[in-house]
């Protein structure tokens, strides 16, 4: 999690993390909410991630948050949680953490992933 980023990430964090464009040369920096439960985040390298977005499109199992949604930190904009994208990526390229959204959150997204992956 680079020098400045002692701690295990722990599921419900918000990150900021490189995301990389479909062609895998350039990246943007993103929000990224941590899904990994904690035992993973602790014995392995990588976490698995959902990324956020402020392009609100209201798709079926994305899900809407805001401030109200976190126990801690800031959102900048409302934002939502794209359930359909689902990464693994290196702990070390966390830059930093700017929030925990609350376990309700973390209930919808469990659903929502179920309700995608099952029929």
């Amino acid at each position: 999690m680079g020098d400045l980023l002692e701690e295990i990430p722990q599921q419900k964090e918000i990150v900021l993390i490189p995301f990389f464009f479909s062609d895998l040369k350039q990246t943007k920096t993103r929000p990224a909410i941590i899904i990994s439960k904690n035992i993973y985040n602790e014995t392995n390298q990588d976490i698995i991630v959902m990324p956020l977005t402020t392009n609100l499109r209201k798709l079926e199992y994305n899900i809407q948050i805001d401030n109200e949604d976190l126990e801690k930190g800031f959102l900048i904009k409302q934002s939502e949680i794209r359930v359909d994208k689902i990464y693994s990526i290196n702990q070390n390229l966390i830059i930093m953490k700017i929030g925990i959204v609350n376990q309700e959150i973390i209930e919808k997204l469990i659903k929502n992933l179920i309700t995608l992956l099952t029929n």
